[in-house]
């Protein structure tokens, strides 16, 4: 109930209910062609058909071409794009010495290939899981934190940026893309 990127009803319900579809239409087939049975089935998945169209127009009219990715050309719900630009121009100027940290699978098909990416749940994890959590070692180039402001702004987001052991936590700049914040160590100076 709690683990992974789908959602609850993507992981339990849309399976079943496309069982529970198959099923029905597979015993409607078997029943004589007028009978109320058959005819309720098949006004039932004619309604249901016309609302599921009628929610798949209404949802691609408030979409807009804002959530979509110039790079990727996928439509971004869970990261903005300004914020997506502003850690691939991090990658433009520093190529694989920058490391980034990101809250969705989704997001990392907007970063060229060859970007160094972690995936993390944070959305999903307890705040006991995400202080447990521990990230040893620095990299070369910067490190970007990119999550979701509503996170970022929790405790949660805290315990997770004190999770990098090797980066103090004080020094984490934050910029705040509407509803996505990019936390970011920039590189250390050569000694």
């Amino acid at each position: 109930m709690r683990g992974g990127d789908l959602s609850v009803e993507e992981r339990h319900f849309r399976s079943a209910g496309s069982l529970i579809f198959v099923c029905i239409l597979a015993v409607v087939d078997g029943l004589p062609r007028k009978t109320p049975g058959y005819l309720a089935a098949v006004t039932l998945c004619g309604l249901t058909s016309v609302g599921g169209a009628v929610l798949t127009v209404q949802f691609g009219q408030s979409a807009g071409w804002r959530d979509v990715d110039s790079y990727s050309g996928l439509r971004q719900d869970n990261a903005d794009i300004r914020a997506i630009e502003f850690a691939r121009a991090a990658f433009a100027r520093e190529g694989r010495d920058v490391f980034f940290v990101i809250d969705s699978a989704g997001v990392a098909s907007t970063f060229p290939p060859g970007a160094r990416i972690l995936v993390t749940r944070l959305r999903s994890e307890s705040e006991s899981i995400v202080a447990a959590h521990r990230y040893a070692g620095r990299v070369r180039g910067g490190i970007y934190v990119v999550t979701e402001t509503s996170i970022a702004e929790t405790s949660r987001g805290t315990l997770f940026l004190k999770s990098f052991t090797d980066y103090p936590l004080n020094a984490w700049e934050r910029h705040q893309f509407g509803r996505t914040t990019v936390f970011v160590q920039a590189a250390r100076a050569p000694a």
